[in-house]
């Protein structure tokens, strides 16, 4: 085993989607104090928090319908992971993104998609595992559905996503293009070209859903972007992740080959255009200003961070359905 300035940890061969795009392509130096040191803030992240609870409430609306007794039941499912997270004393904070914005959020949603399961059949929920990229690496994923359309028998899987405003104007044309080049989107559509024949593939569907509040309440709106891509846009893809992990592998050589007493690390290098995002700056970003050698402080963790390593493999444990696709042309499911 190759040997570093700091301690292996085997997440660092574990990648997913967020690891690329969210944390590597956003900013390399991120992707160093996040994934390889396992520096994460202490505080719990609303946004974070929220998605979860708002996937495991649709998720039981996926199983169980939209009618009111379904929408209670996937409240308190809701409220199960929110709230000991964030207690009724902090919905101040958080405007539309609290227990009270999602009910309502769930009730438009119900009414607005009432044909919903007259178009789809549900075929899974929560499905998790990896995929092959090349022979020797794969990507490891949880998607929220995959879903039959009864008139044509293609699949799609449609992805919650939620934001804490509308999705009108010029918003919702950036929320919507951010979403079809991503990682992500590929990595679905990948897994649905490699469980399915090309000709049942449809491909990935963004379910926005923007919940605010204003002096009349709580505000909702949705919307949801179909995010096809062909099997020639998906060589595009592949060859995009193939370069983003030899592009991590190269940089981890280079960490390979420095040290505490470095003046300055050159492996993964800052992003200076990217310290802020969603108008949040960077939480590694005090560091960014003040260490020209993050391996001088990598051994004490900063005050108010924590060391916590995302495992994208602790998914599979409450996935509803495990696919496992070791080879481009195949590959063993697990129910």
């Amino acid at each position: 085993m190759t040997d570093y300035p700091i301690p292996y940890h085997p997440t660092w061969d574990i990648k997913d989607s967020s690891k690329l795009r969210g944390d590597f392509q956003t900013c390399e130096r991120a992707y160093f104090y996040r994934d390889l040191l396992g520096w994460r803030g202490t505080a719990p992240n609303n946004d974070l928090v929220f998605g979860e609870a708002a996937h495991k409430a649709k998720e039981h609306l996926w199983l169980n319908g939209y009618g009111n007794t379904s929408i209670q039941d996937a409240f308190v499912k809701f409220q199960n992971i929110y709230r000991p997270k964030f207690p009724q004393d902090t919905d101040d904070l958080y405007g539309g993104k609290t227990p009270d914005g999602w009910l309502s959020a769930m009730v438009k949603y119900a009414d607005t998609y009432t044909s919903d399961f007259d178009k789809y059949e549900v075929l899974y929920t929560e499905i998790a595992g990896t995929v092959p990229i090349d022979k020797d690496r794969v990507l490891h994923f949880r998607m929220d559905t995959i879903l039959e359309e009864r008139d044509s028998g293609r699949k799609v899987s449609m992805d919650l996503k939620t934001k804490g405003s509308s999705f009108g104007g010029k918003v919702g044309m950036v929320w919507e293009n951010d979403h079809y080049l991503s990682i992500q989107n590929g990595t679905y559509t990948h897994c649905l070209y490699c469980l399915y024949p090309q000709e049942e593939v449809k491909g990935m569907i963004f379910d926005g859903v923007g919940v605010w509040r204003n002096k009349g309440g709580y505000m909702c709106d949705l919307f949801r972007p179909e995010a096809y891509l062909s099997p020639r846009q998906m060589q595009v893809w592949l060859w995009s992740v193939v370069d983003i992990l030899d592009r991590i592998d190269f940089e981890m050589e280079r960490l390979a080959s420095s040290s505490e007493g470095d003046e300055v690390l050159m492996a993964f290098p800052m992003r200076t255009e990217n310290c802020t995002k969603y108008f949040r700056v960077c939480p590694y970003h005090d560091f960014c200003l003040t260490w020209s050698n993050p391996l001088e402080h990598a051994f004490e963790v900063p005050i108010g961070f924590e060391v916590d390593f995302w495992d994208p493999r602790s998914r599979e444990d409450t996935a509803n359905k495990v696919v496992k696709l070791e080879g481009l042309k195949g590959g063993e499911e697990d129910e």
